[in-house]
């Protein structure tokens, strides 16, 4: 059985951790089944923020008559998006790799871990033990309790930024920031999209106005409805639909 100073399961924020303590002189274990890199740069905030860019070139360039400057957009490119997206991800994935694969005393274990004795870890085949176990394996998509949605299927971070191409339309259900990124990307690329949120508020953690704001220009773009719950799921051929109840007057839509 191998035995460490530390060990480290996630290699998002859990890194840096790795990273001090190695620095330290200590010997160390990272352990993830995923990526190295965690959701932010792997799923996350890295590549949605380029999502992001090129949907606020789209609008700028829509916006531009505004102010007296008129521009003609021929299309979006989702490929060349898509391809900038992977090599932004693995050009920062790769050196980490590197690194890790380099350093004495830092092992990265690629594999799911699970507790099977005091400070002692199962890892695929193998079991290791440490003075201190650190858990930063951050957190999952929450799956809301939908009628249907499994049998439908579905798209999250972990698998909306391997789409092959934009769809013509896309129901998002949720209200948040993340929410409010995809619907951006994807009202720019050219899909029809419909945000399903259950808060009264778009953007419930923001400033009231900031969330009111921000409301009104996605509202221009894409439908959004807020105080509404997704109750069931349901698909024909290709096609997608939510069955949601306005919380406030109880009535229920197809959307």
């Amino acid at each position: 059985m191998e035995r460490y100073d530390l060990i480290v399961i996630g290699t998002g924020a859990g890194q840096n951790v790795a990273s001090s303590a190695y620095s330290m002189g200590l010997k160390v274990a990272v352990i993830d089944k995923d990526p190295i890199g965690g959701t932010c740069l792997n799923r996350g905030c890295i590549p949605s923020k380029v999502w992001t860019t090129a949907a606020d070139y789209v609008r700028e360039a829509e916006a531009g008559a505004d102010v007296g400057v008129h521009m003609r957009l021929e299309r979006a490119d989702y490929q060349l998006i898509r391809e900038r997206t992977w090599e932004i991800v693995l050009d920062g994935r790769e050196p980490m790799e590197r690194g890790v694969a380099a350093a004495p005393n830092f092992d990265l274990y690629n594999d799911v871990a699970e507790f099977v004795d005091d400070m002692t870890l199962q890892v695929g085949k193998e079991r290791i033990t440490a003075e201190k176990i650190v858990i930063a394996s951050g957190a999952r998509p929450y799956i809301p309790p939908i009628e249907g949605i499994e049998e439908v299927g579905y798209l999250t971070n972990r698998n909306i930024f391997e789409l092959e191409k934009i769809p013509s339309s896309v129901i998002i259900v949720g209200g948040g920031y993340i929410a409010a990124e995809f619907g951006h990307f994807f009202s720019a690329m050219g899909s029809q999209v419909t945000i399903v949120g259950r808060n009264p508020r778009l953007l419930k953690r923001e400033d009231p106005e900031v969330s009111t704001a921000v409301l009104a220009g996605m509202a221009r773009r894409m439908r959004v409805l807020v105080n509404f719950e997704a109750l069931s799921a349901s698909k024909e051929g290709d096609t997608r639909a939510l069955v949601v109840r306005d919380r406030g007057t109880g009535k229920t839509y197809k959307v």
